[in-house]
């Protein structure tokens, strides 16, 4: 197991109690828990006031390591983690990633549009495909995302893993007629390894047609694909946004 540098190993537990705690890893994979609740952090870590001063004027990757750090504790290393969030953060359009603008003496608007997709979800959808990639590679396995959205999520989780996940499959009911963020140039149908269905529907009946199929275990194999070779597939992950 990876040691994060003077940290407890992070475990989470699950909102309805009855799933098994599991590692940063396997919660990242495992998405929703067994028993259908969300993964908490079992405990929340604590900064000093010294520690928070001191972290005045770094970048932003580098803040984003010291808040995030605990988190991941046990499932990757300093250095890992470090190169994952300086790469995450790199691609955004803004040198300070989430600048600051005072409009004037008493009023500031912090600018959360500077990613690659312009949502505030870039910060942590881009994130999210580099963690997964960085697992997946490690284990050996593939894994198939299965959305439903009604916004920005959608567009901003596939340009977070399109590109980034060992072969990538995104199957993404959308409630609403938004499919232009699923088409490219080139690509009439959308890009390669994207999949996107309409439904005529609110969000939440579509959320749970999605949690639906993901615990369909028969259909795992459909879901997932042929592995490449000497790789296994993982089960789909669920999201709703």
């Amino acid at each position: 197991m990876a040691q994060t540098e003077g940290l407890k190993n992070m475990r989470y537990i699950s909102t309805r109690g009855q799933a098994p705690a599991l590692n940063f890893e396997d919660v990242l994979l495992a998405g929703l828990a067994s028993d259908g609740g969300l993964y908490v952090p079992e405990n929340l870590p604590r900064f000093t006031v010294e520690e928070i001063a001191s972290w005045a004027g770094l970048p932003y990757h580098e803040l984003a390591f010291r808040v995030m750090r605990p988190f991941v504790a046990g499932s990757m290393s300093d250095a890992e983690f470090k190169k994952i969030l300086e790469e995450t953060y790199g691609v955004f359009a803004h040198s300070a990633v989430a600048p600051l603008r005072q409009l004037d003496a008493n009023e500031w608007v912090l600018e959360l549009f500077h990613g690659p997709t312009l949502a505030f979800k870039d910060f942590a959808l881009q994130l999210l495909g580099r963690l997964l990639d960085h697992f997946l590679i490690k284990r050996g396995e593939r894994v198939v995302i299965m959305g439903a959205t009604s916004g920005d999520t959608g567009s901003a989780a596939i340009e977070g893993c399109k590109a980034i996940m060992v072969r990538p499959t995104i199957r993404s009911p959308v409630t609403a007629t938004k499919l232009v963020p699923l088409r490219a140039p080139g690509h009439p149908s959308g890009p390669r390894g994207i999949h996107g269905t309409r439904r005529e529907s609110q969000k939440p009946p579509s959320r749970k047609a999605v949690q639906r199929a993901a615990s369909w275990r028969e259909s795992e194999a459909w879901l997932t694909g042929a592995p490449p070779h000497g790789s296994k597939p993982s089960p789909p992950l669920v999201g709703a946004g």
